[in-house]
């Protein structure tokens, strides 16, 4: 797994298809940002179409083509998450982050995932990882019930989901020191706000994966502007999660 995961937050196929040609050969990993226009807004691909190919792959059962290049992380900002993991784990997402107003929803689609589809703490790694997205405002102390089924932690480093470009909140320092300090083997990876001056700091406090939106797909060269973070991800010693 990648330490430099850019994010990809499409209105439609068109513009997933033109985002994935430009970093083709370039990681392995990405995540798409799943947001159904309830949860958060504004909603992505796929709920800004009707029909196209999630749906038809969904209902046929087929691996979509991107999740046979890269290693996709479905971001699933979404008020039905147990019905949309289904979804994504059909298709060949490989990591899920599960977002949701109270805990009873994550628990409830954490048993579900384990009945319907086998999954399971480290039974098989390979296959489907589970995380679970934390704001910075959110109970800390409910990750308690849950910790010991779940693979990741993703720390929400902007105020506001759902959004590239917003700035960069450094109260995401205190949720990394206390999932470091409480769980100090769970991975830790950062979504939102990270840019060439905050992953410096994120790397330094124990951060093993970084989520890049707007740091990237604004940058004049795309590419380059990946080795730039893959470099520095170097510097500290994290070559993989």
């Amino acid at each position: 797994m990648g330490a430099i995961v850019p994010t990809l937050l499409v209105a439609d196929e068109d513009e997933l298809e033109e985002k994935l040609a430009k970093i083709d050969g370039i990681v392995t990993d990405i995540q798409i940002d799943v947001i159904d226009g309830k949860f958060a807004i504004p909603a992505t691909w796929p709920y800004t179409e009707t029909s196209n190919k999630f749906t038809q792959s969904v209902q046929q059962g087929e691996i979509l083509s991107c999740c046979e290049k890269f290693n996709i992380e479905a971001d699933l900002m979404v008020t039905d998450i147990a019905e949309v993991a289904d979804k994504w784990s059909v298709v060949g997402a490989s990591r899920l982050i599960l977002h949701a107003t109270n805990i009873a929803d994550i628990e409830s689609t954490l048993t579900h995932l384990e009945k319907y589809f086998g999954y399971e703490k480290n039974t098989a790694p390979n296959i489907i990882l589970i995380g679970v997205a934390l704001t910075v405002e959110d109970d800390l102390t409910l990750l308690e019930s849950i910790i010991n089924r779940i693979n990741f932690i993703q720390c929400m480093g902007i105020a506001h989901v759902g959004l590239q470009g917003e700035p960069f909140d450094e109260r995401v320092f205190n949720t990394i020191q206390y999932v470091r300090s409480h769980y100090p083997n769970m991975p830790i990876q950062v979504d939102g706000g990270v840019s060439l001056n905050s992953a410096p700091a994120l790397l330094k406090v124990g951060v093993s994966r970084l989520i890049i939106g707007s740091a990237i797909w604004k940058a004049p060269d795309v590419v380059e502007r990946i080795h730039e973070f893959e470099d520095m991800v170097q510097q500290y010693g994290i070559y993989e999660s």
